[in-house]
């Protein structure tokens, strides 16, 4: 699929790599592995991109519009069951209800967003980031390891979802109450300078908190990262001297304090020739 988008614009000179590439590839990945139908794609797609906002109006909106999509998808499933992840969870062995599997085909649904951000932050890191930029798109850094490193240091989802603690806490001489929400800012943990320093020290460190801890740590976790390991190598084996082609501060950055990440990405290239499909 990465090959066949960057097919889609290697020819010219530009392109918008939100646009044409990392959001397309991601949403056409999670649709087969979930088994959505064109139509119920397209609903879920708008579906995310109207949880973009933060009113609530638009939130119930957007939740709404996804338990839609889902629970079309099931209906089609349970009468003809295939290869896909829903078809699986309306058979497993813990008889999951259908609300169920709509509550977590939804839940899955939800990393799509971030995993599409995080090939984009990667490769805007890679064009703005010097010794990053040479490492990665060079081989001395592996694709994995450069989505660590982003993972470390610009995560996509710059908020975690909240937190509930068990019991009374205090937290930096403040008092955090049973069962009140927390939010953890994932983006801040690593970029304080007091607690990390001034070098990088994201080069091979895993220790983030991106995609959670323990028994509630991100079930999507090795598919979000398969999909963007690929997508970077290929990218980057395509088009080695892509650059930025406006200014880093012109990028209009999506409005949502959980996110961290562009609204689109305009790159240029020096035009490739088709990639051979595999």
């Amino acid at each position: 699929m990465a090959v066949e988008l960057i097919n889609g614009f290697c020819g010219g000179d530009s392109a918008d790599l939100v646009g044409q590439f990392a959001r397309p590839l991601v949403v056409d990945v999670v649709h087969e592995v979930l088994g959505l139908s064109p139509e119920a794609g397209r609903h879920a797609v708008n579906a995310i991109m109207t949880l973009r906002a933060t009113d609530p109006a638009s939130v119930k909106q957007g939740n709404r519009m996804l338990e839609e999509a889902m629970s079309e998808t099931v209906a089609v499933k349970r009468a003809a069951p295939g290869m896909d992840v829903t078809s699986w969870l309306l058979k497993h062995r813990s008889g999951l209800s259908v609300d169920e599997v709509i509550c977590q085909l939804a839940m899955l649904y939800r990393f799509t967003e971030p995993t599409w951000n995080l090939i984009a932050n990667a490769v805007l890191r890679a064009m703005t980031d010097e010794p990053f930029g040479d490492d990665a798109v060079g081989g001395a850094l592996s694709p994995q390891e450069a989505i660590e490193e982003v993972l470390y240091s610009d995560p996509p989802l710059a908020i975690a979802f909240a937190r509930f603690p068990r019991q009374m806490q205090i937290l930096d001489g403040g008092t955090v109450h049973e069962h009140e929400p927390v939010l953890v800012g994932v983006a801040a943990c690593n970029s304080d300078p007091a607690a990390v320093g001034d070098e990088r020290t994201g080069r091979g460190n895993r220790a983030h908190l991106s995609f959670g801890a323990g028994a509630q740590r991100c079930p999507a976790e090795s598919l979000a990262t398969l999909i963007a390991r690929e997508a970077l190598a290929q990218l980057w084996d395509a088009l080695p001297d892509i650059e930025l082609a406006v200014p880093v501060e012109s990028l209009k950055r999506v409005a949502n304090p959980f996110l961290s990440a562009v609204v689109a990405l305009p790159v240029r290239f020096g035009p490739c020739p088709q990639l051979e499909l595999g």
